[in-house]
């Protein structure tokens, strides 16, 4: 409520300052405007670099780095086309008309003033998304699914669905505190696996093998399908925890590659084939954006 009063007086003002203004009085705001606009540029610069880092150490989900990549894009372009108007429109203002917009000075600054704060809090929420802490968390598959098991034990279902509302919690968090933000609220669940075998002909076996519908599954093939079922099987209890049901839930299986954070560990500390540190789920909360207007 505080936001919308506030964004109501910065409008109210801007109108009332503009009002009768004077050639130079509009042509001053066009100024202020001017570097109001290029220093978000410098925002928006900043922001890509912190979204590509982020996404590159598989900080964020996959599909909220796509989205963010995109809606950045296109703040930086409508952002460009605003300047060269809005400079433009400093050269043209007498007599207080824009004739490549058939607009009045004055109705162009307000509508650039509200452009401009509209981006504003869509960067904002962007950043504070970005730099949420409990957007990613991991969960070994060893502290809740038993060896050569995909699903989860009726035992263990409890404490996992404790241990997965922070998740929501995020989201729910997230939604409440930047409300204008066009996003839908989604849980994505990666499964990673070891790149030890599946002994052939075991039950776990002919499992994967009849659901991959291949005749000879190699084991990366195996493991993948191993890795994705566990994503699955936690994704699927996410939707019995309250609001759960109101997001998306998407489960992907990444079979053998390194999980996050791989890269960064020391020579002495490199995964091995059979490490357990390899056998874990990564659940994400996102909010990939929607097209920005």
């Amino acid at each position: 409520m505080k936001t919308i009063l506030s964004k109501t007086a910065l409008m109210v003002g801007a109108l009332i300052l503009l009002n009768g203004c004077s050639f130079s009085r509009i042509n001053g705001h066009i100024r202020n405007l001017t570097q109001q606009i290029s220093g978000q540029q410098e925002q928006i610069v900043a922001l890509s670099a912190e979204t590509s880092e982020s996404c590159i150490a598989a900080e964020t989900d996959e599909e909220t780095c796509a989205s963010f990549r995109q809606a950045l894009e296109e703040i930086n372009a409508q952002s460009e086309r605003w300047k060269r108007e809005v400079i433009y429109l400093a050269q043209k203002n007498a007599p207080y008309r824009a004739p490549f917009l058939n607009k009045s000075a004055q109705e162009l600054v307000i509508e650039y003033i509200a452009k401009h704060q509209r981006y504003q809090d869509l960067i904002r929420a962007m950043t504070a998304l970005l730099r949420d802490e409990s957007k990613m968390r991991p969960f070994e598959t060893a502290a809740y699914y038993p060896p050569g098991k995909y699903e989860v034990p009726e035992d263990k279902k409890g404490i996992l669905q404790e241990a997965l509302k922070p998740t929501l919690e995020g989201i729910k968090r997230f939604k409440t505190e930047y409300p204008y933000f066009p996003c839908i609220g989604k849980v994505e669940v990666n499964g990673y696996a070891d790149r030890t075998g599946i002994r052939e002909g075991s039950g776990l076996y002919e499992e994967l093998k009849s659901e991959l519908k291949m005749e000879a599954p190699t084991r990366s093939d195996l493991n993948r399908q191993l890795s994705h079922w566990r994503a699955e099987g936690i994704g699927n209890l996410i939707k019995t925890i309250p609001y759960g049901s109101e997001v998306l839930v998407k489960a992907i299986g990444k079979g053998e590659l390194d999980p996050p954070g791989a890269n960064r560990l020391p020579a002495g500390s490199a995964l091995k084939d059979d490490d357990a540190r390899r056998r874990i789920v990564v659940v994400y909360w996102g909010c990939p954006a929607e097209k920005i207007q």
